[in-house]
């Protein structure tokens, strides 16, 4: 645990690659059976929670978080670091806890000797995780509201509109 990741080999490498972006598809499908479960209660309580306006707002910034992301990854393989950590830093400027910028930030950071910063990006991602399996989500009034008191029982941010608690 303690060599940088310029002292791995292109196999271990690889196969971290590979774990992180197993482990980031997991939460995304974690995350959008969550919402699907939201929506559905939602639904069948009665309450109409779709607005056009928040989906599509909820979709532009996951379309600008991509977007600065990918620039980010691009700044990266030129050498630009300092521009790669600007892009993740703006991308987690609207999604606090935006797992592949917490996950490749962190990782820069630590590959530039900076492992406090990399540990707050790091210790973040796995405090922003949602146990879909906590009793609080057996069987809610009202889920939305399970959710939000979820995140803050346990100091995170707790989604508010209808686009946070999607994603």
């Amino acid at each position: 645990l303690e060599r940088r990741s310029g002292d791995l080999n292109e196999e271990e490498r690889d196969y971290i690659r590979k774990s992180a972006e197993a482990a980031r598809t997991r939460k995304r499908q974690r995350v959008a059976a969550a919402a699907l479960v939201v929506l559905l209660i939602a639904a069948f309580a009665g309450k109409s929670t779709y607005d056009q306006s928040q989906k599509t707002q909820a979709v532009e910034q996951e379309q600008q978080i991509d977007q600065l992301i990918l620039a980010a990854g691009e700044s990266a393989n030129a050498g630009e670091i300092d521009a790669a950590l600007a892009s993740y830093s703006e991308a987690l400027k609207i999604a606090p806890n935006h797992p592949a910028a917490l996950i490749r930030r962190g990782t820069l950071l630590d590959a530039q000797g900076k492992q406090e910063a990399a540990i707050q990006d790091f210790s973040a991602l796995i405090d922003s995780n949602v146990d879909p399996n906590d009793l609080t989500f057996l069987s809610p009034g009202d889920m939305a509201t399970a959710l939000q008191d979820y995140c803050r029982s346990r100091k995170q941010p707790a989604p508010e509109s209808e686009g946070q608690l999607i994603r």
